[in-house]
């Protein structure tokens, strides 16, 4: 229960000072009304409650309101996506540049940053315009570069397939953004796919294979000197009202399936089934990122790649960094909120 009581909220925190559950399921009305644009509520354990209508009509439990508020209302799209571009001096100094790329990020989950230096460490001065770097295995900053006996094979001139970053990890990073500081090797397309709309294909040409995908879990690990990461979890995953609300999708890094005998083979079928859908041309955006440019783009729904490169024809070197999906919906909304006060 909100019962929004001045007697029941801590002033400066907001945090509730009692548990719900201690609240007496007799509780009723004493008196309500209203005024101007506030409902006042008294209840017969002498507590009393103000509520905006807004605030009401935002929180009501009709089913269609509850599924409108679990819709992410996103803008999927496939190769013909125009990249939402801004400068690098317009996001990091004013508040209109920062509420469009917020809104982009939101909204389409790729956004191009251009103007930027080419100094090492820019990357991290953008991330930073939303929230503190996620530090992982590889480091707060890493580096695309083309390295012997590489722990990853980002860090080799091979083609990389489209996939998502770190989903061995409980809580992969949300925010992915690279820095490209030299570009002079023959090769290095950097490719991205929204990977939410290959699921709504597939939801449309195979609905029971999409089930499956929804529902049978895929292993992704990494190991090596000094770690062991292994995690389950489904490639597509859905809210209660059917909304698509992640993905999972690193085949690089699948690992040994653990899934009752009788769903191997559709499971088998059904990823197959969404690599295909990953493979068309018609999904993938490809584009040489140039020096001064800065890609930011959502983990969780974009996939990411790259076309092999001759690592002996000149240098070819990203800087990418990560934030936390909670760090930026956090900065989304109360950026939101400061505008509607």
């Amino acid at each position: 229960m909100n019962r929004r009581c001045p007697k029941c909220i801590h002033p400066s925190s907001g945090q509730k000072l009692y548990n719900p559950a201690d609240i007496s399921q007799d509780v009723s009305v004493s008196s309500i009304q209203q005024k101007e644009d506030k409902l006042e509520i008294s209840w017969n354990d002498n507590h009393h409650s103000t509520f905006p209508l807004s605030w009401l009509r935002d929180h009501c439990y009709s089913k269609k309101n509850l599924i409108a508020k679990t819709d992410p209302k996103l803008k999927t799209w496939k190769n013909g996506l125009k990249i939402p571009t801004l400068p690098f001096e317009e996001v990091m100094n004013t508040p209109e540049g920062l509420r469009e790329w917020l809104d982009e990020l939101y909204t389409v989950g790729l956004v191009k940053i251009t103007g930027c230096s080419v100094a090492p460490g820019t990357v991290e001065r953008l991330a930073r315009r939303i929230s503190h770097p996620r530090e992982t295995m590889y480091g707060t900053i890493f580096d695309v570069v083309s390295i012997p006996d590489a722990m990853n094979i980002a860090y080799t001139s091979t083609a990389l397939d489209p996939h998502m970053d770190l989903l061995y990890y409980e809580a992969p990073p949300g925010l992915q953004f690279l820095h490209c500081l030299v570009s002079e090797a023959k090769g290095g397309l950097s490719t991205f796919m929204d990977a939410f709309q290959c699921a709504d294909i597939m939801r449309t040409e195979s609905p029971d294979l999409f089930n499956v995908i929804t529902r049978v879990p895929t292993t992704y690990h990494k190991q090596g000197k000094d770690h062991s990461l292994s995690l389950q979890k489904t490639i597509v995953e859905v809210n209660d009202n059917g909304h698509i609300v992640g993905v999972n999708y690193s085949p690089q890094f699948g690992g040994v399936i653990s899934v009752p005998e009788e769903e191997v083979l559709d499971y088998y079928r059904a990823v197959s089934a969404f690599t295909e859908i990953t493979r068309r041309k018609e999904m993938e955006l490809s584009f040489h990122l140039k020096p001064g440019e800065i890609i930011t783009f959502n983990n969780r729904r974009v996939l990411h790649g790259r076309t092999s490169f001759d690592a002996n024809s000149g240098g070819r070197h990203l800087q990418g960094i990560y934030v936390d999906l909670d760090e930026f919906y956090s900065k989304y909304r109360t950026f939101h909120r400061r505008e509607t006060k």
